[in-house]
């Protein structure tokens, strides 16, 4: 229970008890993962091409 105090995570009241500070975010399963960076992929190629478009007007 120390470590988890020293890290912040809970607190200790005397005489009320232990609560806890935050709740950790759920860790991103891998399709997930693997779906965000088929997204951001996908955005990157749209703003080169932007990118390239606009180079190509000058």
């Amino acid at each position: 229970m120390s470590a988890l105090e020293e890290d912040g995570w809970i607190t200790t009241t005397p005489s009320v008890g232990t609560f806890v500070n935050s709740v950790p975010e759920p860790v991103p399963k891998s399709k997930d993962l693997a779906s965000a960076v088929a997204e951001l992929q996908a955005t990157v190629a749209d703003l080169s091409a932007r990118l390239d478009a606009l180079e190509q007007q000058r």
